[in-house]
């Protein structure tokens, strides 16, 4: 079978790690530390096997390791903050990526609890292939996209504008559905229906309602920003 292109995969990434508010380069840094196992469409993988209730045709497929891989490293990300890592454990705001130190951890592996339905296994691989990869998609992505690699002035602007939202907030179809985007990443959660249930308890507000609450999620995020990958995404 054909394998995709660069750029066919990279767009891959972008959707699951916009999905499960991660940073997209992890994704293409294991693709490139891993180059296993073979997959059924022609396709080398992330590291990622089977675990728990998921079937190894579930992650026999690109597609299939990478929505699995995305779920694995937040799934990783979260077990991490419980134990007690910080923001600055997990994140570097001056350069705008991952730390070193959680990149070694993800190289070092991760097995899913089995409360973690989501999630595979992650097989270990070389800490500095993984490192490098990141580094270089991070690389890739600045020089395409134009931006300045120094990102220290980010959380204190993206809050600035969180801050602003309540008063700009007109009730639009679109404004509502990134304020429920901002809710469902921020809380972990993988659907649409999810980050609604999340703010009502479990019922289905009309708009009305469902503006008003979303309104008072933004007024709290400032004094509960801690500074996480998954927040700043």
């Amino acid at each position: 079978m054909t394998t995709l292109s660069p750029d066919q995969r990279n767009y891959l990434y972008i959707l699951e790690a916009e999905r499960v508010g991660i940073h997209k380069s992890i994704l293409a840094a294991l693709y490139q530390a891993h180059n296993q196992p073979t997959l059924t469409d022609g396709e080398t993988g992330l590291g990622i096997s089977p675990a728990h209730r998921l079937s190894l045709e579930q992650v026999n497929s690109f597609a299939g390791q990478i929505q699995y891989g995305a779920n694995t490293i937040r799934a990783m990300s979260d077990s991490l903050i419980q134990t007690g890592w910080q923001g600055v454990d997990l994140w570097d705001a001056n350069q705008g990526h991952y730390t070193r130190k959680f990149v070694d951890r993800i190289a070092a592996g991760y097995a899913p609890s089995a409360l973690e339905t989501t999630a595979a296994r992650l097989e270990p691989c070389q800490a500095n292939l993984l490192w490098e990869g990141y580094l270089e998609d991070l690389k890739t992505d600045f020089q395409f996209d134009e931006l300045s690699r120094d990102l220290a002035y980010l959380d204190s602007a993206l809050l600035l504008l969180i801050e602003r939202i309540p008063r700009y907030y007109e009730g639009l179809s679109y404004q509502r559905e990134a304020l429920l985007e901002v809710v469902r990443i921020w809380r972990r959660l993988d659907t649409r229906v999810a980050a609604i249930d999340s703010l009502e308890g479990g019922t289905q507000p009309n708009e009305s309602t469902l503006d008003r609450l979303l309104l008072q999620f933004f007024q709290n995020v400032s004094r509960n920003y801690l500074g996480y990958p998954h927040q700043r995404e």
